[in-house]
């Protein structure tokens, strides 16, 4: 049995961009947080579950979910 695994989408915001840039240059990495950073986080039998709010952009186009239909996501 797997978890639900909960995403919520955050239209881009500069004040945020900023702090999350700095935190990930901090750790050692070349950008925030992305969509292919939660799929890396999923485990066996997760569910993913993601709110949009309303966007219009997708959350993962057909690569990501490819990744996440065939369980490669670790």
């Amino acid at each position: 049995m797997g978890r639900a695994f909960t995403l919520q989408y955050m239209p881009s915001r500069p004040d945020v961009t900023e702090v999350d840039q700095a935190h990930a240059k901090a750790r050692g990495e070349r950008r925030p947080p992305r969509n292919q950073t939660a799929i890396d986080m999923l485990g066996p039998n997760d569910v993913i579950v993601v709110d949009l709010f309303g966007s219009k952009n997708p959350f993962a186009g057909n690569k990501l979910a490819y990744y996440i239909m065939k369980g490669h996501a670790t």
